[in-house]
């Protein structure tokens, strides 16, 4: 494979680990609530902060040194990713397969475990094959996107069912979580290991911008419309990005270097999806209160690891400092809630990250002394 093709292939793998089932089914939520006012408003700051691990980085050398200095933030990272698939995968199951297109997955346990089994063997394949893995990954989601053209944007407008003006309040959130989150992702700094190359990111960027309009051809999901297509997209995907997680986790991983405990650590995710089967009410719309919350993690907690612990001038890691990060987190999760779940005003959403960002403007360490 040439330097260019090989390029291409890593940038496409990046691009298709990154979908999520956050990147399927957020943009979903926010064009019913919002209409392409929400889409742009979490796609722009993901595609960017998707590109600018690469273009700040830049070269192998330095995602290498970010990962060893960082590695615990982000296996935890990996693993909470692997186990959002499991739940997501678990919400599919529970309410969007009505009828189940006469497949025995009814059983809201067996599409997560059967995933997650599937991706536990595709991440043991050799590093080779990964580019290609991700290209056709990537090939297959727009494929669906063309097929879903141009009926599936039928009625898509600027409004939807929520007011504008939620936007506003919302809009530090998003930023906050989509521009820092990527630093963690092992996917990522796999691209830009195998390419060394800020610049594949650039090619990065539009492809995952291109795959966030396949989830915007199939807006109007809700329980029993979900077209077996769109199903196999989901699955497809989950699997990719739990398989290419996986593998980081893995002694040859950007994280890697240990075995046991760790490893077995992401098996915890298809133990929460059948608990959070079990426990979860049959109502659709506590379904997404469950998914809206556990994506806090990456909408709050793991940005404010990497604001206060992962930068250039990071917070000293005393005890004292430690303990006032974690009674702010709680603090910014609690007005998340207040704002976003409970929707007692849209302003609160933005208090929670202005809970996490001023305290870290104000107490910024002093830059390190020059040798």
């Amino acid at each position: 494979m040439t330097t260019m093709f090989r390029t291409i292939g890593w940038s496409l793998y990046g691009a298709s680990a990154w979908v999520w089932c956050i990147g399927m089914f957020l943009p979903v939520l926010m064009l019913q609530w919002y209409g392409w006012s929400g889409f742009l408003l979490v796609s722009i700051p993901n595609v960017l902060g998707a590109m600018g691990v690469g273009l700040l980085l830049r070269r192998s050398s330095n995602s290498r040194e970010f990962c060893a200095k960082h590695v615990v933030p982000m296996r935890w990272f990996i693993i909470a990713t692997i186990t959002f698939h499991t739940i997501f995968l678990t919400m599919a199951g529970s309410w969007l397969l009505e009828d189940g297109f006469g497949l025995p997955i009814d059983n809201p346990w067996i599409l997560p475990l059967g995933a997650w089994a599937v991706a536990w063997a595709i991440a043991h394949l050799p590093t080779k094959v990964w580019p290609w893995l991700g290209t056709i990954a990537w090939i297959t989601s727009v494929w669906l996107l063309w097929t879903r053209t141009p009926e599936g944007f039928a009625e898509l407008t600027w409004s939807g069912s929520r007011p504008h003006v939620d936007l506003l309040w919302y809009a530090p959130v998003f930023a906050f979580g989509f521009l820092l989150c990527p630093w963690l992702d092992g996917p990522f700094h796999r691209t830009l290991q195998q390419t060394n190359t800020g610049w594949a990111f650039v090619l990065l960027g539009p492809a995952f911008g291109l795959m966030l309009f396949v989830t915007a051809s199939y807006w109007t999901l809700e329980p029993g419309n979900l077209l077996l297509p769109i199903l196999v997209h989901l699955i497809v995907q989950s699997i990719f990005t739990m398989a290419a997680n996986t593998r980081e986790l893995m002694p040859h991983g950007v994280t890697g270097g240990q075995t046991g405990f760790v490893m077995l650590l992401p098996l915890a995710g298809p133990v929460l999806a059948v608990g959070g089967a079990a426990l979860a009410s049959t109502q659709w719309d506590d379904a997404i209160d469950t998914y809206l919350r556990y994506m806090v993690l990456f909408g709050l907690i793991f940005p404010a690891i990497v604001l206060y612990f992962c930068t250039r001038r990071p917070w000293p890691r005393t005890a004292r400092r430690i303990m006032t990060f974690v009674v702010l987190v709680v603090a910014a999760c609690a007005a998340s809630e207040a704002g976003l779940i409970q929707r007692w005003h849209p302003a609160w959403a933005a208090v929670a990250v202005g809970v996490l960002l001023i305290p870290r403007w104000l107490w910024l360490p002093p830059r390190p002394v020059q040798a």
